[in-house]
């Protein structure tokens, strides 16, 4: 992961070195003990932790993440587990699954491209096409679960921050392993501005982090943990015992597909904050409206305008190649195209957000109704955020149904929409 992120997600600490490393007072299992005499050079340590990171391919924990000081009870909590391996284009796949503060379970995968987030509760999937590490980060916050990463070591930069003011703060055992125990603060402040950073337990053993307390700005001197974030691991894996995630998880069957950041985003003045994901439901055009125009262009090259096509019935499925529950509608669509053939109704399936071959996905299964490609625009202008999504439009041009996913019925309730719209011509 990119540098950037890494010193955005590590700035949260304390600063005023004390002259003397010192005993750690620690809110949680792990113990801390005095140090030696002589304290060991924490220069040393984070060179043989990157090292050590930059030998590892794979590696998986549980995590425990709470909030300690000011934060205590105040943040969310997570608790699960954490899979992570490199990616073939750089950085790193992750996989997240476990349980939010609130009882939710949450389980998400993110295959260096595109993250994807189950959700049980919902029967939705929430997917982002991830453009770098600072959008995956918001993604998994939005997720609840951003603070069960590692990235203090998942980066170009492994413990990235200002070590040459980096501390010693005595040993600890945690997950078992006897662990040294720096302080990094985040860079680009003076000591007394109290800038925020990082303590990382790094186990002896093996030089991988087995803890670490994320502190906040102005958090007091030393290593008395006020206002910060602590995540602790467990049960560490790494490489060839690394237990394996799924980084790529298939969409459940009935499940609908929400893409984040699909609707237009609001303009914003510079520096304000923007919403990194529409409203979980912002809504269809109703019915009764007239539909909004398009022109897109078929699988033959030609374009197709909807003004064109009044005095039809049509019937418009935003669908992907991508999305299991678009690909298990098809063949009702399929149907529909069949039995309206020599009628006025124009069946299409709206194609968007695509990754893949969409005309020969159709072709390579028999489906032979209409194919409109690169509609992402007018999938945003359709308040479309999940697929696939149905509309019908009257011969007026003005919509009689909308829809989001597809189950039991929804063929039906479509067929007597067009028999009734063309009943009434």
């Amino acid at each position: 992961m990119h540098r950037t992120l890494a010193l955005a997600l590590a700035a949260s600490l304390v600063s005023s070195a004390p002259a003397q490393p010192k005993k750690v007072k620690q809110t949680s299992t792990p113990a801390a003990v005095e140090p030696t005499a002589k304290a060991p050079d924490p220069a040393a340590i984070i060179k043989a932790a990157r090292e050590a990171m930059a030998a590892t391919h794979a590696l998986s924990y549980t995590a425990r993440t709470y909030g300690v000081g000011a934060l205590d009870g105040k943040v969310p909590s997570y608790s699960g587990r954490v899979s992570a391996a490199r990616a073939d284009a750089g950085g790193w796949r992750l996989y997240i699954k476990g349980e939010a503060s609130a009882g939710e379970v949450i389980e998400v995968g993110y295959d260096g491209v595109t993250a994807r987030s189950i959700r049980e509760k919902d029967k939705v999937v929430i997917e982002k096409d991830v453009a770098d590490e600072s959008d995956l980060a918001v993604f998994l916050s939005s997720q609840q679960c951003r603070h069960a990463v590692v990235w203090e070591v998942l980066g170009e930069a492994p413990l990235a921050g200002d070590e040459t003011r980096a501390r010693y703060e005595g040993r600890g055992t945690s997950d078992g392993q006897e662990c040294d125990i720096i302080f990094i603060p985040a860079p680009e402040k003076a000591e007394s501005e109290q800038a925020g950073g990082v303590q990382v337990w790094i186990a002896q053993r093996d030089r991988l982090p087995r803890r670490v307390t994320r502190f906040q700005p102005g958090s007091a001197a030393g290593a008395d943990p006020k206002d910060g974030r602590v995540l602790e691991l467990g049960e560490f894996k790494i490489n060839a015992e690394s237990i394996a995630g799924y980084y790529s998880p298939e969409v459940p069957s009935g499940f609908r597909v929400r893409i984040a950041d699909a609707a237009p985003k609001p303009r914003t003045t510079p520096g304000a904050p923007r919403e990194a994901t529409p409203p979980a439901e912002p809504g269809l055009l109703k019915v009764g409206a007239v539909a909004p125009e398009w022109e897109l262009m078929n699988s033959e090259g030609k374009n197709v305008k909807l003004s064109d096509l009044k005095g039809k019935v049509v019937l418009m499925d935003f669908w992907a190649t991508w999305c299991p529950p678009c690909r298990a509608a098809m063949p009702a669509v399929q149907k529909l195209h069949e039995k309206y053939a020599g009628k006025p109704v124009a069946i299409f399936g709206v194609n968007c957000w695509e990754r893949g071959d969409a005309a020969a996905y159709m072709a390579n299964n028999n489906f032979t109704y209409g194919l409109l490609l690169k509609a992402d625009k007018v999938a945003g202008a359709y308040g479309v955020t999940g697929i696939p999504t149905f509309y019908l439009i009257g011969p007026d041009g003005k919509i009689l149904h909308a829809g989001s996913g597809f189950g039991p019925g929804i063929k039906e309730t479509i067929e007597k929409k067009i028999d009734e719209a063309l009943a009434a011509k």
